[in-house]
């Protein structure tokens, strides 16, 4: 957890200084109604073109599945503007598929222009209303650091420069001699992952079943561990799986997820 509204106020100068250095990150917001949604960037708010991102809807009145909207081909991703951050070409209105403002605490759905909409979806996203959020938090994605047996993968070796022959034979010699390398690499790498995977399959039927959460994420079922989810342990999503919680909410007449 990078920026929380709650933790850390609506504010954009805090929003800026918290996020300005951060890399791949997913920001996840939620409305007055219930709503859930955001966006994954695969790059920082201070550039504009990520390889990879996409925004998302989770539940809420206008959600009856969790829905994803992909970034069109050849489009920018988002931009860092004066009021906060956006999904889109430019901060302007007609560009914008999804747009925070953190000085007044508003965002914008108005999918379409650089982001795909999915068929049948509800004109929430697309008829450009401003309305208020509630919360808005922003997490960093790290790269996986792993667990103390994983292995890890294997690069393949670069083949030494051949040049006792003339050109010809030197290039195909060496291009001969890389494939292998390559082929090997890959090889070790199929091995190495069948074997993270086995001791990831033995690490959740270790636990009881209650540690182990099933989520469906745009129609694909995956299967996590709740200390994952409540790694952040002030987070939203942290809370919503924290069965301390539940029960005191609910004066103790609570069934653990």
């Amino acid at each position: 957890l990078v920026y929380s509204s709650t933790l850390n106020g609506c504010s954009l100068a805090t929003f800026q200084e918290k996020c300005r250095s951060i890399g791949p990150n997913i920001i996840i917001a939620k409305d007055a109604e219930g709503n859930i949604f955001g966006g994954y960037t695969s790059c920082s708010w201070w550039q504009t073109h990520a390889d990879k991102a996409f925004l998302f809807a989770l539940r809420g009145n206008y959600v009856v599945s969790p829905l994803k909207f992909d970034l069109k081909a050849g489009r920018q991703s988002h931009i860092n503007t004066s009021s906060g951050p956006s999904f889109g070409s430019t901060g302007q209105y007609v560009n914008t598929d999804l747009r925070f403002n953190l000085n007044n605490s508003t965002f914008l759905f108005c999918i379409g222009a650089n982001y795909e909409v999915p068929l049948m979806t509800n004109p929430f996203f697309t008829n450009g209303t401003y309305r208020n959020y509630s919360q808005l938090e922003v997490y960093e994605v790290l790269p996986s650091r792993g667990r103390a047996d994983e292995k890890l993968f294997v690069f393949p070796q670069t083949a030494l420069k051949i040049t006792k022959f003339t050109p010809p034979i030197n290039e195909a010699i060496q291009s001969r001699w890389q494939a292998m390398y390559n082929v090997d690499a890959s090889q070790s790498n199929l091995e190495i992952s069948f074997a993270n995977e086995e001791e990831m399959i033995a690490s959740f039927a270790a636990g009881e079943n209650k540690d182990t959460v099933l989520l469906s994420l745009s129609g694909t079922d995956i299967a996590v561990k709740r200390s994952t989810l409540q790694f952040c342990e002030e987070s939203t999503l942290a809370r919503q799986f924290d069965d301390k919680i539940w029960k005191n909410q609910t004066g103790g007449k609570h069934t653990p997820i």
